[in-house]
């Protein structure tokens, strides 16, 4: 089909004056990646693009391995009170004397569930993003970032750490404002951010190397 509409295309390109379409250029455009787009209104929309961009950062350049064990004991927590929900909205009430009861039970049960999980997210998450294994120093690295509503000023915040989770030293912090990674049409320009992602990381390394 291809040679066919080669075939036919070919003469009317020629009238036109277009020239067809050379391999290698088909090849730049097949590996073109264009810019992310993102609604500039929306203020959550650009934040995940953000956070999203340093974390891969931190693991795609730098090597660093997320910690998903927190996350997985969230997962859990969560697939469990899903069960639990379930659980109450099939079981047969009329069928079994203490229906209610447990019907009652599993309703709790994802109350407290649920509000657990919210208390986790507020005052143990905060404004974590990501939180990484330790490295071939036995050191935690992990990133946070800050951005008020209705605000352009975006905090991002590096922690180093030992095994146990104490600080080491003092927080690398680097407040940009998100106007300059964003075109007026919503264009990312994702390797402004990584440039300050590797300012932040290469002030990391330098002070491990001055200890």
């Amino acid at each position: 089909m291809a040679a066919i509409f080669d075939t036919i295309i070919s003469p009317i390109r020629t009238v036109l004056g277009c020239p067809k379409t050379t391999e290698k250029e088909e090849d730049l455009d097949s590996d073109y990646d264009p810019a992310p787009v993102v609604d500039i209104c929306d203020q959550t929309a650009l934040r995940h693009m953000l956070d999203e961009t340093c974390a891969s950062y931190l693991t795609d350049v730098v090597g660093l391995w997320e910690d998903e064990y927190s996350e997985n004991l969230k997962l859990a927590l969560m697939a469990f009170a899903c069960a639990v929900a379930l659980v109450g909205q099939f079981f047969p009430i009329n069928k079994f004397w203490y229906g209610r009861y447990l019907v009652g039970c599993c309703c709790a049960t994802y109350f407290i569930c649920s509000s657990v999980l919210q208390l986790v997210y507020w005052y143990v998450d905060e404004n974590i993003i990501i939180k990484c294994r330790p490295d071939f120093d036995g050191k935690i690295v992990q990133l946070r970032t800050e951005l008020e509503r209705y605000e352009t000023n975006y905090k991002i915040i590096l922690e180093i750490m030992d095994k146990t989770g104490e600080l080491i030293g003092k927080k690398i912090e680097k407040e940009v404002d998100i106007s300059q990674f964003f075109t007026s049409d919503g264009c990312f320009y994702e390797a402004g951010l990584d440039a300050i992602m590797k300012d932040l990381v290469d002030i990391h390394y330098l002070k491990q190397k001055d200890q």
